[in-house]
């Protein structure tokens, strides 16, 4: 279990040591040359956007969601930082939850369901989402 938090921990720190150097505007507006320009692609190296880390990452915030609001590393975290779609409405929905709702798998599944239906999004693979069903039980 160790082992596994430190694995998530240094995961957050690597996401927002890239996320704190790459350039943020704010929806949209900034300098011209901040906007035109795509994205550099990431240096290969170890990688937080797998579907077992993501998975992780989530677990973590669901057990504690105020640590999006705290000065550690998941605060620099953003929904487009999750390779899954799935995924991004889950942290959407963490972000949209009061920390105790956020907690309960089922109210955190039915939130990011209505959230991907009110983007316009298809349904969410429940297959993707029912692993934090296991997390309540353990």
């Amino acid at each position: 279990m160790a082992l596994e938090l430190g694995i998530v921990e240094y995961a957050l720190d690597q996401l927002a040591e890239r996320l704190d150097e790459a350039p943020r505007t704010l929806a949209g507006y900034g300098p011209p040359d901040q906007i035109s320009e795509p994205a550099p692609d990431h240096t290969p190296g170890p990688s937080y956007a797998s579907r077992p880390m993501e998975r992780r990452i989530l677990i973590s915030l669901m057990q504690n969601p105020g640590q999006l609001h705290t000065g550690g590393p998941t605060r620099s975290l953003a929904e487009q930082d999750f390779t899954q779609p799935e995924h991004r409405f889950l942290f959407k929905a963490i972000q949209s939850l009061p920390p105790n709702a956020a907690q309960d798998p089922w109210l955190l599944n039915n939130q990011a369901q209505k959230l991907a239906r009110y983007d316009g999004a298809p349904p969410l693979d429940f297959a993707e989402t029912s692993f934090l069903m296991a997390v309540r039980a353990t």
